[in-house]
């Protein structure tokens, strides 16, 4: 194409009024051209570059985040485990104090019962303790009189 646009005689004497106006327009055209398709491709190049980092990027986030979500179930099971341990545990010792409060309940039921016999035997009681109470005092004070008999 350059060859094109070379002036057709050839004379030793080579200025810019011997080139044909094509070479004179075309020339730095395809030039720039050129300069912006290299740079294009510059662009290009460090574009694919950046993009196949952050695509490795995020291969191996994608790689932690499986990672860790694998460990975080391998640890669950355990957990799992021990909750229902624990769980396991406080209804034996809730067992074991429903036990002791049953007894403590039924002793404490008993000493009521015992008390209110004690109360009914008592206001039974009362009653004929008083009656007696009169008979005693009255007997006391009979006694006690000097007998006026001749």
């Amino acid at each position: 194409m350059v060859m094109l646009l070379l002036p057709n005689r050839q004379s030793s004497q080579f200025t810019f009024q011997s080139l044909q106006w094509e070479t004179v327009v075309y020339l730095p055209v395809i030039s720039l051209l050129f300069v912006r398709s290299q740079l294009h491709v510059r662009h290009e190049k460090q574009l694919t570059e950046t993009l196949a980092a952050k695509i490795d990027e995020k291969c191996q986030l994608t790689d932690k985040y499986h990672a860790a979500k694998n460990e975080y179930a391998e640890m669950e099971t355990p957990l799992e485990n021990a909750r229902l341990e624990s769980e396991s545990i406080n209804v034996l010792s809730l067992t074991d104090t429903y036990r002791k409060l049953r007894s403590v309940n039924l002793i404490l039921r008993q000493e009521l019962n015992s008390l209110v016999q004690e109360l009914m035997k008592k206001r039974f009681m009362q009653p004929k303790q008083e009656e007696m109470e009169e008979m005693l005092k009255a007997f006391f004070k009979s006694a006690r009189r000097p007998s006026t008999k001749p």
